[in-house]
């Protein structure tokens, strides 16, 4: 498996055990899903600054992974909380 995907799969799982456990662990509540927006997105904005650094670094491997994973999760991020009505 390449680096970029492992680096992305990482990624979303931490986001994933942090929603949960900010969440307190009841994952059917409608709580649970701001929370797992709000993680994608900050999640998601970390990863975008450490593919930036990276990049300008000129470490490519590692800066595709963090690029790959900071659209992945701001992606999901929006959409989670555009589904659940955060910022309409």
């Amino acid at each position: 498996m390449e680096l970029r995907i492992k680096i992305v799969l990482i990624n979303v799982a931490i986001a994933l055990v942090l929603s949960i456990l900010i969440g307190g662990g009841n994952i059917f509540s409608p709580d649970f899903f701001i929370f797992l927006g709000i993680v994608f997105l900050v999640i998601g904005i970390i990863c975008l600054f450490a593919g930036l650094i990276l990049f300008i670094m000129e470490d490519q491997r590692y800066a595709q992974g963090f690029l790959l994973s900071s659209g992945i999760l701001l992606l999901l991020g929006f959409m989670v909380c555009g589904g659940t009505g955060i910022l309409m």
